[in-house]
This record gives C-alpha cells, sequence and structure tokens, in this order.
C-alpha cells in the first residue's frame, strides 16, 4: 500500500481521515453521542487514518537508518506509548473544559496537526551498491 502511493501521501491522507472521524463524531450527534456516528467515525474512519498514520512512521524510519536502526525504531516506538500515556490526560482536561463535543474537536484538531508532520517525510536518498 505504501509503495504505490509513498510514504508523505498516506501519512497526510491518514491524518486528515482520522481527523475527519472525529468531525464526523462530533458533527452527527450534537446533543448527545450517538452510537453509529461514534462507531464509524470514531471507530473506523480514525482508526483506518491511525492505521496508516503509524504503519508509515515506523516502516519509514526502518528505511531511512542502516547501522542504528533498531534503536530509532525503538525510540519511534516508544513515542507512540508516550503519547497513550499522555493523550487520556489531555482528552480529560478537554473534556472537562468543553465537553465531549470539545474534546472529538481537540482531536480532530491534533490529526489535522499531524498531517504537517507528515509533510516533512522527504524521499529516500539513492544509495550506491557496494561492490565487493
Amino acid at each position: 500500500m505504501i509503495r504505490p502511493f509513498g510514504f508523505r501521501v498516506l501519512s497526510i491522507g491518514g491524518s486528515i481521515l482520522a481527523g475527519l472521524g472525529f468531525l464526523v463524531s462530533w458533527a452527527t450527534s450534537p446533543a448527545e453521542p450517538n452510537f453509529w456516528s461514534l462507531f464509524f467515525g470514531f471507530g473506523i474512519l480514525s482508526g483506518i487514518g491511525f492505521g496508516f498514520m503509524f504503519t508509515t512512521s515506523i516502516v519509514i524510519v526502518g528505511l531511512y537508518f542502516d547501522q542504528n536502526r533498531p534503536l530509532a525504531t525503538g525510540i519511534a516506538v516508544t513515542g507512540s506509548a508516550v503519547g497513550s500515556i499522555i493523550m487520556p490526560k489531555i482528552i480529560e482536561v478537554s473534556t472537562n473544559l468543553w465537553g465531549w463535543q470539545g474534546s472529538m474537536q481537540t482531536l480532530a484538531f491534533l490529526c489535522f496537526l499531524s498531517a504537517l508532520f507528515g509533510a516533512l517525510y522527504r524521499p529516500l536518498p539513492k544509495r550506491r551498491k557496494k561492490i565487493i
């Protein structure tokens, strides 16, 4: 899936898809959460978007590093673990301040913001083959 589209396109597309998933969850049920809008937006759209974002970011780290690939991959995966620790607190604060709708908008904003980081992906440099 990555090869025909490229890392940058899939990462940005995943960010936009995840952000749209949160907006669908918020916009289709203004008063109280609707099961089907949460299922489709929060579950399916955001899940596919996060899958694109995570997969491209882990694979591109493995392609950029030759010598210290395990260390670089470990740092990248640790970033997702740190996000898993920090995000519940951010969601709790945004829910207390703005309700569940504001929390969905905050998550959508963070997803759209991560598209900027996906835009920073650069093509891999051409490597010369070693002749033995």
